[in-house]
């Protein structure tokens, strides 16, 4: 299935998505003037244990920033979330600060088999000169610890959806449930196969907002179990 051109345009960090938050940049090509998506590390492999998404939380969230947010961490070394997440309760509409809004349009230039991989994802907006772009400002570039205050479950379409229509960076319109009970991950139900977002809500503990980073993933029955893949890393612009 077809997956996800950016179109221009900058992304706030208040209100709900329309699931779609937009960056500028092109998802193959184009010039090394835009920053690349954001580089983070907060979830483990998700998994699906018979009829539930089991989704790990890694030790010591990080995330990389151009902003100024106290001292940065630059070795990250791990400081622990400020909540650990476990079981999920059901929950409509949105919880949390640092979500976005941007254009949900896309075009489809590229699929989750010819996308750019990172840690065995596809990584939505990554392009081939990410590292020049990266190299030319590594002196903007901090990795801080995060912690991860919330993490929600949300459908995005069904199986049969064009891949390219699919939202970009920010937490869903709608949080199918969210995980609020310690614990080192999230546990959900989904009911029905189809495209889910995995979405975590991260401040750093100054209380800086550096807003949602998510994963994209099908789920379908296999064998009357439920199966995962095709897992897109869906993050906002470094």
């Amino acid at each position: 299935m077809d997956r996800r051109t950016f179109i221009a345009r900058g992304v706030g960090v208040t209100g709900t998505i329309g699931l779609a938050g937009c960056l500028g940049l092109g998802l193959f090509g184009g010039g090394s003037s835009s920053p690349p998506p954001r580089r983070s590390t907060v979830f483990g492999e998700i998994e699906a244990e018979d009829e539930r998404v089991v989704v790990p939380l890694v030790d010591g969230p990080t995330v990389h920033s151009r902003a100024e947010v106290g001292a940065a961490n630059v070795d990250g070394g791990p400081v622990g979330s400020l909540a650990p997440i476990g079981v999920a309760r059901g929950q409509k509409g949105g919880r949390g600060g640092g979500s976005s809004r941007g254009a949900s349009g896309r075009g489809s230039r590229s699929s989750y088999r010819s996308a750019p991989k990172r840690r065995g994802r596809a990584v939505y907006g990554a392009r081939d000169d990410d590292d020049d772009w990266r190299e030319d400002h590594e002196g903007e570039i901090r990795q801080y610890d995060a912690g991860v205050e919330a993490v929600g479950l949300g459908r995005l379409a069904g199986l049969r959806a064009d891949e390219a229509t699919l939202p970009g960076p920010g937490r869903p319109d709608e949080f199918l449930a969210m995980a609020d009970d310690p614990g080192g991950r999230a546990s959900f139900g989904p009911t029905d196969p189809g495209w889910y977002r995995v979405a975590g809500h991260l401040v750093h503990p100054s209380g800086h907002d550096f807003g949602w980073t998510a994963i994209d993933f099908e789920l379908e029955r296999d064998d009357g179990k439920f199966d995962v893949g095709s897992p897109w890393k869906v993050s906002p612009s470094v």
